[in-house]
């Protein structure tokens, strides 16, 4: 079932959320605009490469919070930002925006750590990365579960 809305009613405007979107959308863009080698390029370089992840600390967490923003087509990226606007606005407005961007944040820097360590693979495997959404829509499930 492809969800087209959600029945929470939010008291405030979703900010951070809002601003993630249009980010990734603007990225999206501009590897749209790229050629296919300097997409390889850009995935390699800013997409979390687990083989390479761990060559330094700052690589790591500058790999993990880049690739975040990189997606592999337009479904990705659709995909993505669809099931994070749903269920993203809920927690947003529940959290609080500093605490909703901070757990967004946590979340893309830390679950791809698990992934690095148990596939130590060579190119590019953690783009545009499922578990934000993954994150914003379990804080839903609890307040949220008797709503339709």
């Amino acid at each position: 079932m492809f969800p087209l809305d959600d029945s929470v009613d939010i008291k405030s405007w979703p900010i951070f959320l809002f601003g993630i979107v249009v980010a990734n959308f603007f990225v999206f863009l501009y590897e749209a605009s790229l050629s296919n080698t300097a997409i390889e390029q850009l995935f390699q370089t800013f997409g979390l490469v687990p083989a390479t992840a761990f060559s330094t600390i700052p690589h790591f967490f500058v790999a993990a919070s880049t690739s975040m923003f990189l997606h592999l087509g337009w479904g990705h990226l659709l995909g993505n930002m669809w099931f994070l606007w749903i269920f993203g606005r809920a927690v947003e407005d529940r959290l609080g925006h500093l605490e909703f961007i901070v757990l967004y944040c946590l979340s893309g820097c830390s679950l791809p750590w698990f992934n690095c360590l148990s596939i130590p693979v060579k190119r590019p495997q953690w783009l545009g990365q499922a578990e934000q959404f993954q994150e914003c829509w379990a804080p839903t499930v609890t307040p949220f579960r008797d709503r339709e």
